[in-house]
């Protein structure tokens, strides 16, 4: 495979992640998320008919954890391909497009930090989402994803 086309295979995979978990920036206390065709969503639904909305689309928080979790450990093994990528590019051009797209993805993860920690406080009363929103958050943190990005932008 040429260089070209990886580049565009990869930028296209980063694309796809920034647009899958954008919803993360944007998160506040008390927001709750919803999957619409495969992308993280606010439910913009009024208050009182969250619940039978969520229930009716089979919005569960068991399904919101599952599709996390699945997005989560993609996310990160695509951030370690790109850390590999980086450090393995001797190409100039190439290095540097991989490093600016790195640079994206590390500012990407300090925002979506936040409101993943946002989500924590909606969903205090249950254990296993708290459970699942640790285990993402030691996912980009715990592997050292975001320092060996930040490492591989130096």
């Amino acid at each position: 495979m040429n260089l070209n086309t990886e580049l565009v295979n990869v930028n296209h995979l980063s694309n796809l992640f920034l647009s899958k978990l954008e919803v993360l920036k944007q998160v506040s206390h008390g927001d709750k998320l919803i999957i619409q065709d495969d992308c993280l969503q606010k439910d913009q639904s009024w208050s009182i008919f969250q619940p039978i909305s969520r229930w009716w689309n089979n919005q569960s928080r068991t399904s919101l954890c599952n599709y996390l979790n699945t997005e989560f450990e993609a996310y990160c093994s695509f951030l370690s391909c790109l850390d590999d990528l980086i450090q393995n590019e001797t190409q100039t051009l190439y290095s540097h497009k991989l490093k600016h797209m790195a640079t994206t993805h590390k500012i990407f993860i300090s925002n979506i930090y936040n409101g993943i920690s946002c989500l924590k406080t909606t969903y205090s009363e249950d254990e296993d989402v708290k459970i699942c929103l640790n285990e993402i958050l030691e996912k980009l943190n715990g592997r050292s994803v975001y320092h060996r990005l930040a490492d591989s932008i130096d």
